[in-house]
């Protein structure tokens, strides 16, 4: 179909299903079905309301995606491709893919991913949570990309994640708040903040051979490197001008 207006809604999509603009808000929800697949080229404004993408594949997201409390309920997943931007609050529901050079930014409290699939949230883009909750729902960890960062002027942030977190080698995690899930850090895990209380606290089970650096509180069990080593007692603190490489210290986790 070449224009379809739905109450406030405009669905612009052309003969091989790729669709230019899709916006719609003050209306029933909508439910996009029945197409081979859908690609949408430019923007995708949701605004707080409710759109099903019942597709048999991924569903292409465009330059700029758009949501202000509603919800993109996506069978197969959603896809971000390079140069693509998603910003807003309220949940992508359905296995989220973002590949390099993409941007995730919350406006809000966001849920993203599928915790039925082994892929429910996969990124190697950037992910910034600023001053909000964010939630990443993965079957297993829910795999973080090139940049996370959390806090920023009005505040510090909160990441979770039911299934846990990994931080691949090469990828950051920065800024202050709370981490509120079991993390395998092969990355680089930073405190960035202007205050002497921005601390970045690590409430789960943290493993892994990455490296942290900063104001770090490790308020859950610590157990670096690859084995599963606990620490008991109060939590770890990392003061802000040390810098710690987890694999240094497994052999103080096993005394």
């Amino acid at each position: 179909m070449d224009g379809v207006a739905l109450g406030d809604a405009t669905v612009v999509v052309s003969s091989n299903s790729s669709s230019a603009e899709v916006r719609f808000t003050g209306m029933e929800p909508l439910a996009i079905a029945d197409l081979a697949a859908l690609e949408i080229d430019r923007f995708l404004f949701v605004g707080a309301e409710q759109l099903t993408l019942d597709l048999p594949v991924p569903t292409d997201l465009g330059l700029l995606t758009r949501v202000a409390g509603g919800t993109i309920t996506a069978t197969s997943g959603v896809v971000l491709q390079a140069g693509n931007m998603f910003e807003g609050d309220g949940s992508v529901l359905g296995p989220v893919a973002a590949e390099p050079g993409t941007t995730i930014t919350a406006t809000g409290a966001l849920q993203l991913g599928d915790d039925s699939r082994i892929d429910g949230f996969v990124s190697d883009g950037v992910l910034r949570i600023g001053a909000h909750a964010v939630t990443l729902h993965d079957q297993d960890l829910a795999v973080l990309g090139s940049l996370t960062e959390l806090g920023n002027s009005a505040g510090s942030g909160v990441l979770a994640a039911p299934q846990g977190l990994l931080l691949e080698p090469g990828k950051s995690l920065q800024g202050f708040g709370t981490i509120n899930a079991d993390l395998v850090n092969q990355g680089h895990v930073v405190r960035a903040g202007t205050a002497a209380e921005d601390v970045l606290d690590l409430l789960g089970h943290v493993s892994g051979t990455g490296e942290f650096a900063g104001n770090i509180r490790f308020s859950g069990v610590f157990a670096p490197g690859d084995n599963h080593h606990e620490r008991t007692g109060n939590p770890v603190f990392l003061p802000s001008h040390e810098r710690l490489r987890q694999s240094h210290l497994q052999s103080d986790q096993r005394q």
